[in-house]
């Protein structure tokens, strides 16, 4: 997971240049938070993918969309 986070942070290198990283950042910081309560309520860790499904998923259409 260190490695995981550390490569998507790298992200911060391309946030002024690139709108869809702006969004891929935020995605990033709100799913953690959002997250730690569905585990701690249901204590099941695949449900902390909810908050994947809620967040990635409209990111996935914005940035299909966009041009490179």
């Amino acid at each position: 997971m260190l490695w995981l986070n550390v490569v998507f942070l790298a992200g911060l290198l391309f946030i002024s240049n690139h709108g869809a990283v702006r969004w891929a950042i935020a995605a990033y910081l709100v799913c953690f938070p959002v997250a730690v309560p569905f585990y701690l309520y249901t204590r099941d860790i695949a449900m902390s993918g909810v908050p994947h499904i809620l967040f990635w998923t409209p990111l996935l259409s914005y940035s299909s969309g966009q041009k490179s």
